[in-house]
């Protein structure tokens, strides 16, 4: 099976081992998960989406005002990161880097990658642009997710400088301060 149709498909249940008497739904499903180890990030994401659907997940502050993000919208963006990664390339054990301030499009990467088995290598946005060039050419990242054009700058300026960037495929600018059109 693909990681697409993985991705499409449902997943195996969440408990590793023999089902408790009486079996565990909902809440006490997933702490049988949790307490076995039997359940990954992106399924604990999954199952926090079913179980709390329009519940806050994640809020973020702009200009004053708080924005909530519930946790469908926080599982739906991730796994459209996670097919837009599949449609850049990306395979699992690969790596992308995520050069950006602390903010939900950070998460919503992270856990993309994470969705389809690639790794996700954080790089501080207080980083030079040299010390970026490290971490994505050590890390051998092929695609960096870069939160706005500062960072993408650092990248080019990576790209331009010290040998360059070999391994690097496409950079994925997600510009938070802009306006929507």
């Amino acid at each position: 099976m693909s990681t697409l149709d993985s991705l499409r498909t449902a997943h195996p249940p969440l408990q590793a081992s023999a089902p408790r008497n009486p079996p565990a739904t909902g809440a006490d499903a997933l702490q049988a998960a949790l307490a076995d180890a039997a359940i990954t990030i992106p399924q604990l994401l999954r199952q926090r989406a079913t179980m709390h659907g329009e519940a806050m997940a994640l809020r973020e502050k702009d200009y004053g005002i708080w924005n909530p993000y519930s946790w469908r919208h926080y599982y739906d963006t991730a796994r459209a990161v996670a097919l837009g990664l599949l449609s850049l390339g990306i395979k699992p054990g690969d790596r992308i880097a995520i050069a950006g301030e602390n903010t939900p499009e950070w998460f919503y990467a992270d856990l993309g990658a994470q969705m389809i088995g690639a790794v996700a290598v954080g790089i501080y946005p207080t980083n030079p642009w040299v010390e970026l060039q490290y971490i994505v050419k050590h890390s051998g990242a092929r695609i960096v997710v870069t939160g706005d054009q500062e960072q993408t700058d650092k990248v080019l300026d990576a790209m331009a400088g010290n040998g360059g960037l070999p391994d690097l495929e496409a950079i994925v600018c997600i510009d938070i301060s802009s306006p929507p059109a």
